[in-house]
């Protein structure tokens, strides 16, 4: 169980920091428009978690992508609310639970 744990902290920690704490704020840089920050890092995420979820089935594929987006504009919309990384590592973490739940 603490292995378990160790692993989601990590897996959402380093998650949130490529696709929300990092991504967001140079798209942003670039294009002065937060949502279109929010939008890509949400796609990158979702093929991201799409290939890592998505075994070796096309619909496995498209699951993976459809819930990778839908995580990913509610992450990038409470990043630019709060700017903290913490709610999202936080919910990251229960993401990452249900999903093994679910796999088991």
């Amino acid at each position: 169980m603490i292995l378990l744990l160790v692993t989601a902290l990590i897996a959402s920690l380093s998650s949130e920091i490529i696709f929300r704490s990092w991504l967001i704020p140079r798209i942003e840089e670039l294009t002065g428009r937060p949502w279109t920050a929010v939008a890509v890092s949400a796609a990158l995420f979702a093929l991201a978690r799409g290939g890592a979820t998505g075994g070796y089935s096309l619909a496995g594929f498209l699951y993976g992508v459809a819930t990778g987006l839908l995580f990913g504009i509610a992450a990038g919309v409470v990043f630019l609310k709060a700017r903290s990384l913490w709610p999202l590592v936080i919910g990251s973490m229960i993401w990452f639970g249900v999903q093994f739940l679910w796999l088991i």
